[in-house]
Formats: C-alpha cells, structure tokens, sequence
C-alpha cells in the first residue's frame, strides 16, 4: 500500500513538473535558486528516502527557498 501512495505522489510531482511548472516557467521566468527544481528533488528524495522521510526533506528544502532564508539545501545530501 505505501509503494503504492509513493508511486501515486512522485506520478503527481512528474505531472505538476511537465504541465504546471513548466506553464509557470513560460509565464513568469525560471526564478528557481536551485539547480535541480524542487519536485526534482522531491522524486528523488522519495525514491531514495521513502514517501515519510522524502515529503519531510523536500519540504524542508522547498521552505528554505526564499530570499530571507540563510539555508541552502542543493542536493540531498546536504540535508541531514
């Protein structure tokens, strides 16, 4: 059952990445401060991490982007 939710969630962030940020991106400009977007990181957090510990990771880094945040979170591994 949770492999199941785990594929549904990184399903929903390959969609959200292909329609939604991609239609943002084209309306607004790429303003990400990441490299890898954050539902990139997203997939690969779950994938590696598990849908618990990979939604906790990537919503920690998905908060630490904004311009009064003194937290830089690139990759996974910076993360603890």
């Amino acid at each position: 059952m949770t492999r199941l939710i785990k594929l549904i969630v990184i399903l929903f962030l390959r969609l959200y990445k292909l329609v939604i940020s991609n239609y943002l991106r084209t309306i607004l400009g790429n303003g990400c401060r990441y490299d890898k977007s954050c539902s990139e990181f997203a997939i690969e957090a779950i994938s590696e991490k598990g849908l618990v510990k990979g939604v906790k990771l990537s919503l920690k880094r998905f908060f630490s982007c904004q311009p009064f945040s003194n937290r830089y979170y690139a990759n996974l591994s910076d993360i603890k």
